[in-house]
């Protein structure tokens, strides 16, 4: 969905991109965490989640 626009489900364009916040985020490390895009199919339900940008780095760097 993030790349192609379209919901691998039902072929729907009507997508809706969740921005990371608070609550779209999971721990990797104690003091750090990886922030979620998400992305909803608004016809047919289906979600896609992805790491998103600015935290790709924190996710590489930590063990």
């Amino acid at each position: 969905m993030k790349t192609t626009g379209r919901c691998p489900k039902c072929g729907g364009t009507d997508l809706l991109a969740v921005k990371p916040g608070l609550y779209n985020s999971f721990p990797v490390s104690f003091f750090t965490n990886a922030k979620i895009q998400r992305y909803v199919c608004r016809s047919c339900g289906y979600t896609e989640e992805w790491i998103a940008e600015e935290s790709m780095e924190k996710m590489r760097q930590s063990t």
